[in-house]
């Protein structure tokens, strides 16, 4: 059970899904016991690793995107179906189940990969802030600037000294599960700066599965 996240909310049956990175998400109706939930995880044991490894080895693959009708785009940990549509607008429109790019250039793929970086711009910009928000409180420390851009090696760095946050934009392609990691990480530096005991120790107190989000991440990037 320490590898599958479990969500107790409003509703009548056990759920267990798979995200594309791999992770396991059971929901449970509110009163149901940790047994009852130990004896479907048992169940489901050779279900769930048939699926985890097949998403875990895919999800590594770097996907090869062309910018035509039915490619796959990561956002926010799930992928969703690219749909290009011929219009006299150039906007990006998600509706839950496919990203929507509406352009006049529908032949032009560099025009079609600028406008979904810059919505995924947009979409980071506002989630990274509400999830700054929210572990800023923990950190109590005052962060000067933040930036969101593309890095070669990195998920995030943060300069002590300046207080200073940057962050990778690749990060919206992950589930926020993953992104709240990244985030607190770095905020985490603004009081330890270097990766010590003490540095690993805070991140137990207030994250107590970052080992597990860390995993999920995947990829070459550091930390």
């Amino acid at each position: 059970m320490e590898n599958i996240i479990i969500i107790r909310k409003k509703i009548k049956n056990i759920n267990i899904r798979i995200k594309p990175e791999g992770q396991v998400i059971l929901t449970a109706p509110f009163l149901t016991t940790d047994e009852e939930i130990k004896n479907i995880i048992s169940k489901k044991q050779k279900w769930i690793e048939k699926h985890t490894s097949f998403f875990k080895e895919n999800y590594k693959k770097e996907l090869k995107i062309e910018y035509l009708n039915g490619d796959k785009i990561q956002y926010l940990g799930n992928l969703y179906t690219l749909e290009i549509i011929h219009e006299d607008r150039d906007t990006v429109i998600f509706n839950e189940e496919k990203i929507t790019i509406y352009t006049l250039k529908i032949n032009d793929s560099k025009h079609k990969e600028k406008l979904l970086k810059d919505w995924y711009l947009k979409e980071a910009s506002n989630k990274f802030s509400i999830i700054i928000q929210k572990y800023k409180k923990i950190v109590n420390r005052p962060i000067h600037k933040i930036s969101i851009k593309n890095m070669k090696s990195r998920w995030g760095s943060c300069n002590y000294i300046k207080n200073y946050i940057n962050l990778n934009l690749k990060l919206i392609e992950k589930s926020e599960y993953c992104i709240e990691y990244v985030i607190f990480h770095e905020l985490a530096h603004l009081i330890h700066p270097n990766h010590s005991k003490n540095f690993y120790n805070y991140l137990q107190i207030y994250m107590p599965d970052h080992k597990l989000r860390r995993r999920l991440l995947n990829g070459n990037f550091k930390l």
